[in-house]
């Protein structure tokens, strides 16, 4: 199975996920962040579940697609690829 795993991919995909998840969650930390100082409240990053959960959702991704570079780069290493063709 892990012949055959496009671990790159998944890592890409991850990355991609990664990124968008922080990204949201530093955009809501900065529009809670307004929203507080007009109404002279206290903010966290923190404040709610869903702020938590896209929290836990982020470090999931960014492991996530620590392992599968890590894995695609055993991969490489375990079963290195064989062309049939040579370069012209």
């Amino acid at each position: 199975m892990i012949k055959k795993f496009p671990f790159a991919i998944v890592a890409g995909i991850s990355a991609i996920l990664a990124f968008y998840g922080i990204f949201a969650f530093v955009a809501v930390y900065i529009v809670n962040s307004g929203v507080a100082a007009q109404t002279s409240e206290t903010v966290s990053m923190f404040a709610s579940w869903w702020q938590v959960l896209l929290f836990v959702l982020d470090i999931v991704f960014v492991l996530g697609c620590l392992a599968m570079i890590a894995l695609s780069i055993v991969q490489k290493k375990m079963y290195p690829r064989v062309d049939d063709e040579e370069d012209i």
